[in-house]
């Protein structure tokens, strides 16, 4: 129990911001009828996009990482999952900056929020990097730094997403622009976590390995996403 309310909150501490922004978030003043409707919608294409470029690869670092077999090689697993999850980051941030407003054609019919979704798929891809050292928190049993990372992060988005729609009058753009300066706080404040669980080699063999066992689940995920937020889409 206590493992699960520790644990958990990291899964949940983005969402708690969303509940306590919810009267800004639902004052026309600040935020318009049709960019709390673009929200939803953004919101609902994070999390697909998470699970699709996230490869499940957190849930098959921990079976490798307490596989003795590969005890001695814990550093080098977690250097080839973090750098391809980089690269998949990478990847991710600059294709759909790319193609921000032809996406915003597709989802709304007009270009207006091609900003908004450029600055949402920046904020996705680094939310894979940060599932991941949470993952090893979690393995390292780092409950406290676990908690205070998150509480960090939290803090952070929030003020920044208060910021930026009541007093910078930044609508819809803001909240991502708030959740890019949470989500790279955290990742300079573990900084120094993911430097120590770190050996500077790629061992292709691993992540061959690892991607064998994580495309499955990568699937399941995937497809229970779609299952949960594809009706949105049609409505």
């Amino acid at each position: 129990v206590k493992s699960i309310v520790i644990y958990g909150f990291g899964n949940v501490s983005i969402k708690i911001i969303g509940l306590i922004l919810l009267p800004l978030y639902t004052n026309v003043h600040f935020l318009s009828v049709g960019e709390n409707a673009a929200m939803g919608i953004l919101d609902i294409s994070s999390q697909i996009l998470i699970a699709l470029f996230s490869l499940s690869l957190s849930s098959a670092y921990l079976r490798w990482y307490w596989d003795k077999d590969y005890f001695k090689s814990r550093k080098k697993i977690f250097f080839t999952c973090f750098v391809t999850l980089t690269v998949l980051a990478i990847t991710l941030a600059v294709s759909g900056t790319l193609c921000s407003r032809t996406l915003a054609v597709l989802l709304f019919n007009k270009p207006d929020f091609a900003y908004a979704i450029a600055l949402m798929i920046v904020a996705t891809s680094m939310q894979p990097l940060i599932d991941f050292t949470m993952t090893q928190m979690r393995a390292d049993s780092k409950a406290s730094f676990f908690v205070s990372s998150n509480i960090i992060r939290l803090i952070i988005s929030l003020c920044a997403t208060i910021y930026f729609i009541k007093y910078a009058h930044r609508g819809l753009q803001g909240i991502y622009e708030a959740q890019i300066i949470g989500n790279v706080s955290f990742l300079l404040l573990t900084s120094k976590f993911i430097v120590r669980h770190i050996e500077a080699r790629f061992s292709m063999d691993i992540l061959h390995g690892i991607l064998q066992y994580s495309m499955p689940l990568a699937l399941a995920s995937f497809s229970n996403v779609l299952l949960v937020v594809l009706d949105r889409y049609v409505l």
